[in-house]
């Protein structure tokens, strides 16, 4: 059957879960129209589960965490049962002790929610936008070019008949796993290990009421319900239907680069590695909200093609760190019993509030020398120096007066969003605020949102005079303190903080020249 050639929307994405829905979304609310593919059906299975709470605050920024935590569950306990036998306690213990949320850091516990309903979750916030999952449709191959990308997809009917499309697209992301054949196509090394040291074999099954051959264990339902039957020498255990099972040996695998002129990839297709830690989905889905708004500035004409160089400057040494840190949990776990605990604890920096991007070229900060090992040293966790940077994860700050509103609370969490900057400017001087508004009047409108904060102790005298100003989208008081608290202020009048669409600082400013240094190295110059 000949294909037809037709002209689609402005990025297909090639895999429909969590990584590339999250990528579409991020996509489709900033105007950018998409069409997203998945060989597969609909996923199915708990793998994946585990939700960091940096992914939370994604979530937050998405508009789609009322939904999650409307059915993820807290993280459960870890029981160890002695065996043979499966019925007595050796030991009950937390894998992430539970924290208290404190204003900064409001989603501080990981949550459990498993994949195929984290994606079913994304994919009806995708249908608010029109754009439907196409399932049983396959990237067969592609070809790039300076100004765009020929796809050729095969898609299934219901019937089984196959229906061939040729599409013409500006870019192209390849969220289709550790087996991406867009990252083969496009000649990415995926240099690592294959761990045959560790094996296992994990699935779902319902339950209704040595050494192990794991080949054998995976290769049906009865092997595996014969291996839990001898293991445990439990027969009171009533098994239901086999949802689904795979044998797995940890690979441990990153790319070079995320991307090759207009194709990149993401999640899986750009790295794996051990379950331990739980950072693969989660590393993904960031992935994801790292690039797409930088697509759609670029997309929209309003910052340069090179912007989206800083897709493979940022991630690259996360993951590289993240594969490091889950490894060696994996390799200090190999060895001990079960009922050690040390064996299963995780460490606060996979909770990922502490992943930073301070080694990009983009990033602005007046308060401190960015090229210093000192700053950059750890792409997991914030600077030696215990002082917030440029390429830090921006903190929320709940409390915030309204002052044009009647005083009304907000967040800085329900200011932040995928499809604008927002600029922080810490000053109770009116004129000073003013300036850098006016500086970027130029630019596109909606690109930016200007927020004034003044401090708590302001006067009624200089709260009267900014309500009056019509440059700030937003005037508000810092009634609780925590916005003041939270993020660093420089001598002088004045501090702006530019916060990006995925919630990092990329510059902190003491005025106008400073911040159009940012705004000159990621957006397209004003003429």
């Amino acid at each position: 059957m000949s294909s037809t050639t037709s002209i689609s929307p402005a990025v297909l994405i090639v895999g429909a879960g969590p990584v590339g829905s999250v990528l579409a979304l991020t996509l489709l609310k900033n105007r950018i129209p998409v069409r997203i593919i998945d060989k597969a059906g609909p996923q199915i299975g708990q793998k994946g589960a585990g939700i960091q709470p940096r992914t939370l605050e994604m979530h937050h920024f998405l508009g789609t965490l009322p939904d999650f935590l409307s059915v993820a569950q807290s993280m459960p306990p870890c029981t160890i049962y002695k065996i043979p036998g499966g019925t007595e306690i050796l030991k009950t213990f937390e894998l992430n002790p539970h924290e208290e949320p404190k204003p900064d850091t409001p989603y501080i516990n990981p949550m459990v929610l498993g994949q195929y309903r984290q994606q079913s979750i994304l994919h009806r916030h995708l249908k608010k936008y029109g754009c439907e999952v196409e399932f049983h449709t396959e990237l067969r191959s592609f070809e790039q070019s300076d100004d765009h990308v020929l796809a050729n997809i095969m898609k299934k009917s219901p019937d089984g008949a196959e229906i061939p499309e040729e599409i013409k697209i500006p870019y192209l992301v390849g969220a289709d796993g550790a087996h991406s054949t867009i990252r083969r196509a496009l000649g990415l090394t995926f240099l690592g290990d294959t761990r045959d040291d560790v094996s296992s074999v994990i699935g779902d099954i319902e339950i209704k009421s040595k050494e192990l051959d794991h080949a054998k264990t995976a290769s049906g339902r009865d092997e595996l319900v014969k291996t839990i039957t001898f293991v445990t020498e439990r027969n009171d255990i009533e098994f239901g239907d086999l949802i689904w099972m795979s044998h797995y040996r940890p690979n441990i695998r990153m790319v070079n680069k995320f991307g090759e002129g207009r194709v990149f990839v993401a999640g899986d297709a750009a790295h794996v590695h051990s379950p331990a830690g739980g950072q693969g989905t989660n590393s993904g889905v960031q992935d994801s909200f790292n690039l797409g708004w930088k697509l759609a500035l670029v997309l929209k004409g309003l910052s340069p093609p090179s912007l989206l160089n800083t897709y493979t400057e940022e991630r690259l040494p996360v993951i590289a760190a993240m594969l490091g840190k889950s490894t060696n949990l994996l390799n200090q776990g190999k060895d001990k019993p079960a009922a050690d605990e040390s064996k299963w604890k995780r460490g606060t920096e996979f909770k990922q509030l502490g992943v930073n991007y301070r080694g990009s070229s983009t990033l602005i900060d007046e308060t401190a020398d960015l090229t210093k090992d000192l700053i950059r040293s750890d792409s997991y966790s914030l600077a030696s120096d215990g002082v917030i940077h440029a390429g830090d994860r921006a903190p929320q700050a709940p409390d915030l007066e309204d002052l044009r509103a009647n005083r009304t609370l907000t967040s800085l969490f329900d200011i932040f969003g995928p499809d604008h900057h927002t600029a922080l400017i810490f000053s109770s001087v009116r004129s000073k605020g003013e300036e850098i508004t006016s500086g970027l009047s130029g630019y596109s409108k909606g690109l930016f949102k200007t927020v004034l904060i003044l401090p708590a102790f302001s006067e009624s005298e200089s709260i009267a005079s900014v309500k009056q100003s019509s440059g700030f989208d937003l005037v508000l008081r810092d009634g609780g303190g925590h916005a003041y608290k939270g993020y660093p202020t420089l001598p002088g009048p004045c501090t702006v903080i530019v916060v990006r669409p995925d919630g990092v600082i990329g510059a902190i400013v003491r005025g106008i020249d400073g911040l159009l240094q940012y705004v000159n190295g990621v957006f397209v110059a004003l003429e």
